[in-house]
């Protein structure tokens, strides 16, 4: 999630509209240097790993809390963000939202999304994301940044809840009256890169800006989709897939399960995935990602394989479900690895 990147965003945008210092520029600044840590943490965290149905379950609720965060832009309303969140981190999620709105941000996307070590001890889990995000202003232009996120998450009620989400790479902003406005810092603390006052995130974006909740919607699902097929593969029930595929889509799945199993396979995870085009036409969609999986071959070695995955989605009783995903770039393999 973009805690960080939210702030940076914040704060390039309100620069661009204070040539002089202001009370409310002051205390923005205040509250971005109260939430940015001093220095890397290298700390070791605790834990073991957790078993597959958790860690497919957190990796999804991640996803889901990222995905929310695009929504809660989109709509200007945070309460979408309520359910993968603790009351307290739900209740400082709000007032980012909040902030970036007031400072002009016009939408925020989720580009891509690697996944680091992931420990569990006992009811904490920690998880580590390297995200990159793509931020857009309402008067034009927009900036990307990659940032590693480091989560707490929690049970509670019989759920697991994202608690914290921490920052350790950033660095303190040092930020002066005569600041160039529209920089944003990169990982590590590079400086600011000038850029025309014209536009406030640099280069302009192409991004369309309409159709957002069905992008949202459709990345929530392709999303649900992989977790479900790591955690039917690993429990040998299929049925976890059946809520984001079509009737034929999920038989070729737990063919291909079916597959896997058979020769040998020990296990299946999605390491990381890319957004490409997502293209909606009335009731149906396609999606382009670029996916890593690895593999846990029968003699214990890991494959690591990254391959470009088109989707193809339909719209059925007001839910989006995947139809069919080619490999343009793969040349066929038996058995065939993980594609969903």
């Amino acid at each position: 999630m973009i805690f960080r990147f939210v702030l940076l965003g914040c704060l390039c945008l309100a620069l661009v509209g204070c040539t002089n210092g202001s009370p409310a520029m002051d205390r923005l600044e205040q509250q971005v240097r109260s939430r940015l840590p001093g220095a890397p943490q290298e700390t070791p965290v605790p834990g073991t790993p957790p078993d597959a149905k958790t860690l497919a379950a957190v990796q999804l609720l991640i996803v889901r809390a990222n995905l929310q965060q695009e929504q809660a832009i989109a709509s200007r309303d945070p309460s979408a963000m309520r359910d993968t969140a603790t009351v307290t981190h739900y209740e400082e999620l709000a007032r980012l939202v909040r902030q970036m709105i007031s400072a002009g941000v016009a939408n925020v996307r989720l580009t891509a999304l690697e996944w680091g070590p992931i420990t569990q001890d006992g009811d904490t889990i920690s998880a580590t994301t390297y995200e990159t995000w793509s931020t857009s202003a309402a008067r034009g232009g927009s900036d990307q940044s990659t940032d590693r996120n480091v989560y707490r998450v929690i049970r509670e009620g019989g759920q697991w809840k994202i608690d914290g989400n921490d920052h350790p790479d950033s660095e303190p902003l040092s930020l002066t009256p005569d600041a160039t406005p529209g920089g944003a810092s990169t990982p590590g603390g590079t400086s600011p890169t000038p850029v025309p006052t014209d536009t406030p995130f640099g280069t302009p974006s192409t991004q369309p800006s309409s159709g957002t909740s069905d992008e949202s919607v459709i990345k929530d699902a392709i999303q649900r989709a992989n977790a479900a097929q790591v955690q039917a593969f690993s429990s040998g029930d299929p049925t976890s897939m059946r809520d984001t595929a079509t009737p034929g889509y999920y038989q070729e799945m737990v063919r291909i399960n079916q597959g896997m199993r058979q020769a040998g396979i020990q296990s299946i995870a999605l390491e990381s995935l890319e957004w490409g085009p997502i293209n909606v036409s009335g009731n149906t969609a396609t999606a382009t990602t670029f996916e890593t999986w690895a593999t846990t071959m029968p003699d214990g070695s890991v494959d690591r394989s990254r391959d470009r995955n088109d989707y193809r989605l339909v719209r059925q009783n007001g839910a989006w479900r995947i139809q069919g995903d080619d490999h343009p770039d793969q040349l066929p393999t038996l058995p065939r690895g993980p594609t969903v």
